[in-house]
């Protein structure tokens, strides 16, 4: 899949870091902040913390259960679990007393970010605060193990490398450009991107292999084999119709009749040959299926 189909800031893998970066940041500049709940909740079911839905739950019941009985000496109306959990990210002391494995990955990933916030008071650039942040779990060494397992799941790591990688290939460039800059202006124009900064995906296109994107990611390339999705006769495209928009027959229906012939070969799997100017034309009988 092209990767420039997808700003770098809403990849999942680099969204994660970005948050764990931008809530360092946060706490750094004002010490009352506490992130909002379904922030809280995303880091902690993120891979560096690890938990899983039951864990977070448990902690979430084990931080309640305290808040209510100190709510009573107090008498003051207690806090809610979810915004518990947002006040432990930025104050570790809450999880004083707690036992269970959600408590202990949690409390990995505040000191993650305690040494991350440590890092950033001390005046590291933005690319080594990403790299304390991402060296200081085991997500890389997972993402390399499924990559070596194979199969759907080492798809996705791959994608999830790619994306570190162009995360912390936009930063160096930031650096390098701009000097030293903010991590806040970092996070804010990764953030506010709308087309990738780069594509690491593309640059590893090498031979023979298959290319899924857009047809607007497509103009001005050519293949010997062209799989258009969702084509079937009478419903897509309709090749016997007028255009429906555009200035004297430009439309995509107009273009479509006026440079290809209407033959059709299976309903899913059309064939272009470079010594022919029709098109679709017969496909391999093995095409078809």
């Amino acid at each position: 899949m092209a990767a420039d189909e997808i700003p770098l800031g809403q990849e999942p893998a680099a969204e994660q870091l970005l948050t764990a970066l931008e809530t360092v940041v946060r706490s750094v500049e004002d010490e009352e902040w506490t992130p909002t709940s379904e922030t809280a909740e995303a880091l902690l079911l993120s891979p560096l913390a690890g938990l899983g839905v039951t864990e977070l739950r448990s902690l979430a019941r084990a931080l309640r259960q305290r808040e209510l009985t100190a709510a009573v000496e107090q008498r003051r109306a207690a806090v809610g679990s979810r915004d518990l959990l947002a006040r432990a990210l930025v104050t570790p002391q809450l999880l004083d007393g707690l036992e269970g494995p959600g408590v202990d990955k949690a409390r990995g990933l505040l000191g993650l970010l305690g040494e991350c916030r440590e890092a950033m008071l001390a005046g590291a650039d933005v690319e080594s605060l990403l790299w304390q942040v991402w060296s200081g779990t085991e997500w890389g060494a997972r993402l390399r193990a499924a990559v070596l397992r194979g199969g759907a799941a080492a798809r996705r790591a791959h994608r999830d490398l790619d994306a570190v990688c162009a995360l912390f290939d936009t930063a160096s460039r930031t650096e390098q450009q701009r000097g030293r800059t903010s991590a806040r202006n970092f996070l804010e124009e990764v953030k506010a991107q709308q087309i990738p900064a780069d594509s690491l995906v593309d640059k590893g296109v090498r031979g023979d292999a298959v290319r899924l994107l857009t047809a607007h990611r497509s103009k001005g390339l050519e293949w010997r084999l062209v799989v258009v999705a969702h084509v079937q006769e009478g419903n897509w495209p309709d090749l016997r119709a007028p255009p429906s928009w555009g200035p004297t027959g430009s439309g995509p229906a107009a273009t479509a009749s006026s440079s290809w012939s209407t033959r059709r070969r299976g309903p899913r799997c059309w064939q272009r040959r470079d010594d022919s100017s029709t098109w679709p034309a017969r496909a391999p009988r093995s095409a078809s299926s």
